[in-house]
């Protein structure tokens, strides 16, 4: 308004009234403006984003790529070598090669949550890197369970002289549901599989 008044003295009092207030008006108007944006101004320099924030917002959103359960080309293998076979029994790296994910290949029934394929993994190199394993193959049931799915096997073969007091620490994590030697789990161990090698056997089986 001081502003306004004084720039009607500097110009004389040549004004109508009405003319007088709208100038005024439009004065004040612009002031508040200029206020309002300056302390406007203020405010964001003073709360202004983090710079971490910032540079998070100005990255591009880049998708994580989603790990796949298996190997397509590597289950597609191991189905064709499995339909080849009239003895379903191949060693267990083969077996589990190429299956990161799909926990319905071994243990599926674990109560209450499955370990995981890793796990599996890890116990089966624990054991073959011991002096007393032979080997260890894996007995597959179902070559294909469902269309998409890995081959589902429900009992391992470990040759050895391990003992089974130490075959059930060692499995602990990967819960077989029976350890032992035995002629006869729900099938036969045929001399085919007893042939496989001349140390002892010992067989992990799920439920």
């Amino acid at each position: 308004m001081i502003l306004g008044l004084g720039i009607l003295l500097f110009f004389g009092y040549q004004w109508t009234l009405v003319e007088a207030v709208g100038f005024l008006n439009f004065i004040g108007a612009s002031v508040l403006s200029l206020m309002m944006f300056f302390q406007g101004r203020e405010y964001v320099r003073k709360f202004k984003v983090h710079p971490e924030i910032s540079k998070f917002k100005q990255q591009k959103t880049v998708r994580k790529a989603i790990k796949p359960a298996y190997n397509q080309e590597k289950r597609i293998a191991l189905i064709q070598k499995l339909r080849s076979m009239p003895e379903l029994v191949i060693p267990v790296q083969e077996f589990m090669s190429g299956n990161y994910a799909d926990n319905g290949a071994i243990g599926c029934n674990i109560y209450p949550d499955h370990p995981g394929i890793d796990a599996f993994i890890k116990v089966f190199e624990t054991l073959l890197k011991r002096d007393d394993v032979d080997s260890i193959y894996a007995h597959v049931s179902e070559i294909e369970p469902d269309p998409g799915c890995w081959p589902y096997s429900d009992r391992v073969y470990v040759f050895g002289t391990i003992s089974i007091h130490e075959l059930e620490e060692i499995t602990q994590l990967i819960q077989p549901t029976e350890i032992g030697d035995r002629k006869d789990i729900f099938s036969p161990i045929t001399k085919d599989i007893r042939a496989l090698s001349s140390k002892p056997l010992n067989c992990l089986w799920w439920d």
